[in-house]
């Protein structure tokens, strides 16, 4: 039997990521998976985490923010086939007390200790505006986020405000 390590998980999930339909497709047949077998303890769990997260971006909670990642968390963010090079994520060092913070999860599910999720997200700030449709993906070692992908879909603000409920 063949040891899985972060490493190895890192590599798989950013080969994955690296073509162009391969996180739209993994989502898809994922989902499928998910809904047909149910989902496990350590899915579900893994779920959670990540929930967690995005409820504390949205609450602009950076002591929460900073607990749900590892030491040596890596986070990378752009369209598919062009995602950055992953970094060190720093959320919880940005003042969000100015921003106006809106993240909504469109559905999400677990294979093992990874977790895909689609969501809507618009960070507005003092001096620019964030906002994108995603696919994100998380891995979880020990009650942690050890990576955490962010595949932009599109920036369509009519849709991303109706999608979030601030516009009809």
């Amino acid at each position: 039997m063949t040891k899985t390590t972060l490493s190895g998980r890192r590599t798989f999930v950013a080969a994955t990521g690296s073509k162009a339909a391969a996180g739209l497709s993994l989502l898809a047949i994922a989902s499928e998976r998910a809904n047909a077998q149910g989902q496990s303890t350590e899915e579900v769990a893994a779920i959670r985490i990540v929930d967690d997260l995005i409820a504390a971006f949205n609450a602009k909670d950076t002591a929460k923010l900073k607990a749900a990642f590892s030491e040596d968390a890596k986070f990378s963010v752009g369209g598919i086939g062009k995602l950055s090079e992953a970094r060190t994520p720093n959320f919880w060092q940005t003042d969000y007390s100015q921003r106006a913070m809106h993240m909504k999860v469109i559905r999400s599910f677990a294979m093992g200790p990874v977790v895909m999720h689609e969501r809507y997200d618009k960070n507005i700030g003092p001096q620019r505006t964030i906002m994108g449709h995603y696919i994100g993906i998380f891995t979880i070692h020990d009650g942690k986020v050890v990576d955490f992908l962010d595949f932009e879909l599109d920036r369509d603000e009519a849709g991303i405000d109706r999608a979030l409920g601030l516009r009809k």
